[in-house]
């Protein structure tokens, strides 16, 4: 991701335990969330920035599906050992967009 994406209108569910918050905005950079802005109003940002409101969707940024069956796919065994399990997708590589960011489709 090139620039800056800010997650704008987000019911956010920080898994810290606290309750969730309607309206925060979470901003991300180089695929790391660099802010958490509750408020939802983001100050002035430098570079290109993208926004998508999310219209209050939920929102879990750091999440990680960590339910993987290292032996069933040829590779993962490899890919555990080096330390980089989670970032191996279990099974076929979809060449889908992620329903967010680059590429992906937003209605108008």
């Amino acid at each position: 991701m090139a620039g800056i994406l800010v997650l704008a209108n987000a019911f956010l569910i920080d898994g810290t335990g606290r309750e969730p918050v309607d309206g925060a905005a979470v901003v991300v950079e180089d695929h790391v969330v660099r802010d958490v802005i509750p408020s939802g109003r983001v100050g002035p940002l430098g570079g290109r920035v993208e926004t998508l409101d999310l219209r209050g969707r939920t929102l879990l940024p750091g999440l990680t599906d960590a339910h993987v069956h290292v032996c069933a796919v040829e590779g993962n065994t490899a890919s555990a050992r080096r330390g980089t399990g989670a970032a191996r997708p279990p099974g076929k590589v979809s060449r889908r967009p992620p329903p967010f960011g680059p590429g992906a489709r937003r209605r108008r």
